[in-house]
């Protein structure tokens, strides 16, 4: 009776085990199924704007990588520190100078509590390297980067007495004076420095000038009488100049008259 009791436990052991064996069996196929099937890491997603990203990533340096949105270190959370508007893990530190990060007049390196940080400086900040003349500033932006604004009092210095330097709408310009405006050794004519003096004819002009273009400029032969002139020159204020073509003495002005086809 015992015996058989005994064979039938035994049996019924080695139905159980075989059971298990083969659920076991059936684990691993499964496992070895699911790994199989198991998605394949996701490629990064470009982007231009964290508009493109989604909820919980941000876009840098045109990927989508995970962060929180950030403008100073008390946006994140512990153990992390504002960099480039995302928050990521900072460092220990005991001075500012153990930290990574850019140091210039916009962004500075901080050091607190062991953590590294930033601090920026508040926009429109004017920078001490300029270029003098160019009608803009370089200013901060207050995110740590430089940017440049316009500024029509940065005009520029010029050597010509006879331009007007001046910006409009932040480009520099340089308009020519008025004409006969003095200017050393002369007067302004379109914009440059002619010797002479202004006049509006030669009775302006000192002996040996004449009034040409409103300036007085010497030219042609120095002369005495009509005589010293060539052909179609007559001697006026001590310079042969072109005489004026007439056919009467109508068209000669006062103190002169028509001569061989020319006023004298």
């Amino acid at each position: 009776m015992g015996s058989r009791f005994e064979k039938f436990a035994i049996s019924a052991n080695e139905r159980v085990s075989r059971r298990n064996a083969l659920v076991g069996i059936g684990l691993g196929a499964g496992a070895v199924v699911a790994a199989a099937c198991a998605s394949p890491p996701l490629p990064p997603i470009p982007c231009t704007t964290n508009a493109d990203c989604g909820s919980g990533h941000l876009c840098q340096s045109g990927t989508c990588v995970a962060g929180n949105a950030c403008a100073s270190n008390a946006d994140c959370g512990s153990g992390q520190v504002c960099q480039g508007g995302i928050c990521v893990a900072g460092g220990t530190c005991s001075a500012a100078s153990d930290c990574p990060g850019v140091e210039n007049e916009c962004q500075h390196r901080t050091c607190t509590a062991g953590m590294c940080g930033a601090t920026y400086t508040a926009a429109g900040t004017v920078i001490s390297a300029q270029v003098a003349g160019d009608c803009r500033t370089q200013v901060c932006d207050g995110a740590g980067g430089i940017t440049s604004i316009i500024d029509n009092t940065d005009v520029g210095v010029s050597s010509n007495p006879c331009v007007t330097n001046i910006c409009v709408a932040g480009v520099p310009s340089s308009p020519a004076v008025m004409n006969g405006t003095a200017c050393p050794g002369g007067t302004c004519q379109g914009g440059m420095c002619t010797g002479g003096t202004a006049c509006t004819g030669n009775a302006d002009c000192g002996s040996g000038q004449i009034c040409q273009s409103g300036i007085c400029t010497s030219a042609g032969t120095a002369c005495t009488v009509n005589a010293d002139c060539g052909s179609g020159q007559i001697c006026q204020s001590g310079i042969c100049t072109a005489a004026t073509a007439c056919t009467s003495n109508a068209d000669c002005g006062s103190g002169h008259f028509c001569q061989a086809g020319i006023c004298v």
